[in-house]
């Protein structure tokens, strides 16, 4: 897959104003087929000679859900044992990683925990993910059922979907649905801001307050001062007439 290309959006008119960013990140063995789901949803299309990603590679594709503009940022990670030591920086962002397996793979089946405790180490054991068994098209060499793998993502706290990157079975519903759940996050992270923009108005009102406070009490200091000084000038005065009528 080749980096930063950006595909155009499913719908027209989108508002820059008005959209949300996620962050998507894809983990799994190598040859699960992250690439080719990635490339489905990209494109529509699904190359049989799709190569292993080489460190992490990046798309993204803007979708209109519920009235909300939204831009998956979608990162393809490299499956191989060599490249993993690079993966832990781009999870800490994150907000959803889709965990992939290969449903003719058993090994890579029993692999989603290890990639899960990846995620969930460096995003909390509430960050949002997304189970997927990808390559149901093969029936006859199947090895995980869709009802063991419902079973897993239920007991992980997973949402799962059964998909085929090279059909395009039920693809776009998985990325529909993903973007939903994402909703309540955001608009979480909406209040969070809003909390944060807060915080800091007050705290900005507070030190205008104590500015103000503090050049009031400057003014009024100096102007005691300057009180004083005709005081005492007023006093020297009043001395130097006194010693001139005590002279005559």
């Amino acid at each position: 897959m080749n980096n930063t290309n950006e595909s155009s959006n499913l719908t027209s008119s989108i508002s820059n104003s008005q959209r949300i960013k996620h962050k998507i990140i894809f983990l799994g063995d190598q040859y699960v087929g992250k690439t080719c789901i990635i490339e489905r949803f990209m494109y529509d299309v699904f190359d049989e000679k799709s190569h292993p990603t080489v460190g992490v590679d990046f798309l993204a594709k803007s979708i209109k859900l519920d009235d909300k503009n939204i831009r998956l940022q979608l990162w393809d990670t490299a499956g191989q044992e060599r490249f993993r030591s690079l993966i832990p920086s781009y999870l800490r962002d994150a907000t959803c990683a889709i965990i992939v397996f290969d449903v003719t793979n058993k090994e890579s089946f029993n692999n989603i925990e290890r990639w899960l405790k990846d995620y969930r180490d460096n995003r909390g054991n509430d960050a949002s993910c997304v189970l997927i068994g990808n390559k149901i098209d093969m029936k006859q060499i199947r090895e995980i059922s869709q009802q063991q793998a419902e079973e897993k993502g239920k007991m992980l706290n997973m949402l799962y979907f059964d998909i085929s990157a090279k059909t395009g079975e039920n693809v776009q519903n998985m990325f529909l649905t993903m973007a939903k759940s994402l909703i309540p996050i955001e608009n979480n992270n909406i209040l969070k801001r809003e909390e944060i923009n807060e915080n800091q108005a007050n705290i900005e009102q507070q030190q205008t307050a104590q500015q103000a406070n503090q050049n009031s009490q400057q003014n009024q200091n100096v102007q005691q001062q300057k009180n004083i000084k005709l005081v005492e000038q007023k006093q020297q005065q009043n001395q130097q007439q006194n010693q001139r009528k005590g002279c005559c």
